[in-house]
């Protein structure tokens, strides 16, 4: 496995939620996701897994409103 610098982690983990969030959009609630995107999916949600046990946690409600806010716009 390739160790990343957090900075890439956050920004690999950043593009993998929103490859995440498209597939999602593009079904309705009542569909079901083809075999091949929930394959995907499968795939997306263990990478983002992986990448996001080996980031650091930030624990100061500060920073974490100040990182909520910047990915809000």
């Amino acid at each position: 496995m390739i160790k990343l610098s957090n900075s890439d982690g956050r920004f690999v983990a950043l593009l993998l939620e929103q490859r995440r969030a498209a597939l999602l959009e593009m079904t309705r609630p009542s569909d079901h996701l083809p075999r091949e995107q929930a394959g995907e999916l499968r795939r997306l949600d263990t990478v983002l897994t992986e990448i996001k046990a080996e980031l650091p946690q930030i624990t100061d409600p500060e920073i974490v409103e100040a990182v909520t806010l910047v990915r809000s716009l």
